[in-house]
C-alpha cells in the first residue's frame, strides 16, 4: 500500500485548522441544532431564533476553517520547513492568504444564493398549488430579494 507523507509532514498546520473546525462544528452547530430541531414548541421564539442563528454562525465558522485548510494546501503560505516537517510561522498568512480572501466570501455568497433560490422556489411551489398563500408571498419576496442583492456582490468575487 502506498502511503503519502504529507499528513505527517503538514500535521502542525492541518491539525489545528481541522481541530478548530471540529470545535466550532460540535460546539455551536451540534449544541444548538438539537435545540433547533426539537425545541420549537418547547422554548420561546426568541431562544429558538437564537439557536437558528448559532447553527448558521457555526456553519460559517466551520466553512472558514475547512477552506483555510484547503486554501493553504493549494497556496501554502506562512510556514517554514525544519527537518522535513512543515512548521507554521505566520498563522495570519496561513488562514487569510490572498486566495482565502476570495474563496471564502465567494463560497458563503454561493450558499446564501442557493438558500435564497430554495426559499423562492418553495414559495413558488406553494403559489402554484394555492396553499399557504400569505407565507408563499413572503417567501417569494424575501428569497428573490436576497438573490437580487447578492448576485451583483458575487460578481466581485467571481474573478
Amino acid at each position: 500500500m502506498l502511503k503519502s507523507g504529507f499528513p505527517g509532514t503538514a500535521s502542525s498546520i492541518q491539525g489545528p485548522l481541522l481541530g478548530y473546525e471540529a470545535f466550532t462544528a460540535f460546539k455551536l452547530e451540534a449544541t444548538f441544532f438539537g435545540l433547533m430541531l426539537l425545541g420549537r414548541e418547547r422554548v420561546s421564539p426568541l431562544l429558538y431564533f437564537f439557536a437558528c442563528c448559532m447553527v448558521s454562525l457555526g456553519t460559517m465558522f466551520s466553512s472558514f476553517w475547512i477552506l483555510a485548510n484547503n486554501s493553504w494546501m493549494q497556496v501554502p503560505l506562512g510556514h517554514t520547513i525544519v527537518g522535513g516537517r512543515i512548521i507554521p510561522v505566520n498563522w495570519c498568512a496561513i488562514t487569510t492568504g490572498p486566495i482565502m480572501r476570495v474563496r471564502w466570501p465567494h463560497m458563503l455568497l454561493a450558499a446564501f444564493l442557493t438558500t435564497g433560490m430554495c426559499v423562492a422556489a418553495t414559495g413558488a411551489w406553494y403559489v402554484l398549488r394555492g396553499v399557504h398563500r400569505a407565507e408563499a408571498r413572503v417567501m417569494l419576496h424575501w428569497g428573490l430579494g436576497l438573490v437580487a442583492v447578492l448576485i451583483p456582490i458575487q460578481f466581485c468575487f467571481a474573478t
